[in-house]
Order: structure tokens, then sequence, then C-alpha cells
């Protein structure tokens, strides 16, 4: 699955770690945002590259997904008038 940040397009590697809360610190796409210590859902994600550090929405981060809910959305609209 594709996975960018929102606003500069820059995919994240492996071995990138988010800090959560209970101070466990892990990758946020190989949990979903959901740290594997406490079982906080995390739902914003910050970019860690420098010249971003933009925090997004999690979900916002799966571009693919965001098209096809966007396309079955629109087969739905069609179906229902």
């Amino acid at each position: 699955m594709h996975v960018c940040c929102p606003k500069c397009k820059n995919e994240p590697n492996s071995l990138e770690k988010w800090e959560c809360f209970c101070g466990e610190h892990f990758n946020h796409f190989d949990t979903e945002g959901t740290c594997p210590s406490c079982g906080y859902s995390h739902e914003y994600t910050e970019c860690q590259t420098d010249h971003c550090q933009e925090i997004s929405l999690h979900l916002d981060w799966y571009s693919t997904i965001k098209k096809n809910l966007r396309d079955l959305k629109l087969t739905l609209d069609l179906i229902i008038g």
C-alpha cells in the first residue's frame, strides 16, 4: 500500500519511529498508528522530514485508501441517485 505525507509526499521508511504518550517508540505504519505497548490509537502522524514536519490525520497518509473511498462514494451516489 502506498503511504506518503499528505503535504510533501515524502514516503516514510521502515526505520522511522514515532514516540507514543507512554514513551514507546514505534513505526506508525507497521501498526496503523496503534501503539504496540499501550494500545493508544494515534489519530495524527507528524512528517519526519526536516523541511516539512506537518502533522496530518494518520489516515490521510494512505493515499490509495482515500482514492478508493472517493470512487466508492461516486459509485454509491450513482446507484442511489
